[in-house]
């Protein structure tokens, strides 16, 4: 079956505040915040070509973006997996029920999630899950990739040791939804939404980030004559 319009609605709504917030942080942004390496851009800057402040701003605005979606991004995949739950069990994030069998799926956002604590904590409530649960299936979903691609920590831990299923990828989508196409539906949704302005600044996430690394590099610019800028930026931050 087909996302009802709710859960659209609802997907929609959890990756509009994704990107509004992304774009609200990088429109905040202070020069003072960068937290910049000296050493990294004075390396860099014949490798990569850092010349000067707009290079080394697009360097940086780049790598903290990249940095900060990969990580909450996780957080919104929850969410959206959270739509398609049918009943709330404490700790569980998606109850699903598939021709007369309940299952208690625990969310992670992909095949590389967990180090060594988190696996083992997972296992451990999963354990606890299967012994208030007894006729349930306790599984562990990850949100992208492919069976192949799940690590082994996840493997020996989770399958292994504890003996629980992983679905992974469009089994995972499939099995939360009912609908084998419920993957193909949220990546369009996110397609659609990535076209829309963002933010209490109306824009996109490319133009706040163009806005801002001028506004950056202005004032990095600023900070000193061209000549003294690499002593500058060194001794500015150490």
């Amino acid at each position: 079956m087909a996302l009802s319009q709710q859960q659209r609605a609802e997907v929609e709504r959890i990756l509009q505040e994704f990107l509004a917030k992304t774009v609200d942080r990088i429109a905040d942004l202070d020069v003072g915040e960068l937290n910049i390496n000296p050493f990294l851009m004075r390396l860099l800057s014949s490798p990569v070509a850092l010349s000067g402040p707009r290079e080394i701003i697009n360097f940086l605005l780049t790598q903290r973006l990249e940095r900060g979606a990969v990580t909450s991004f996780g957080s919104a995949l929850k969410k959206i997996a959270r739509v398609f739950s049918c009943a709330a069990y404490p700790q569980v994030d998606v109850v699903a029920r598939r021709n007369g069998q309940e299952s208690l799926v625990i969310v992670a956002s992909g095949p590389w999630t967990f180090d060594k604590a988190q696996a083992r904590s997972t296992v451990g409530l999963m354990k606890t899950l299967r012994a208030e649960h007894p006729g349930s299936e306790v599984v562990l979903g990850l949100c992208y990739g492919r069976a192949g691609s799940i690590s082994n920590l996840i493997r020996h831990t989770v399958e292994t040791n504890g003996g629980f299923r992983v679905v992974s990828g469009a089994a995972f989508w499939t099995l939360i939804s009912g609908d084998a196409g419920c993957a193909d539906e949220v990546f369009a949704i996110a397609e659609s939404i990535s076209k829309q302005p963002q933010g209490v600044t109306g824009k996109s996430l490319d133009a706040a980030v163009a806005k801002k690394a001028i506004e950056l590099s202005q004032a990095l610019q600023a900070s000193s004559a061209p000549a003294t800028f690499w002593d500058h930026l060194l001794h500015h931050n150490i």
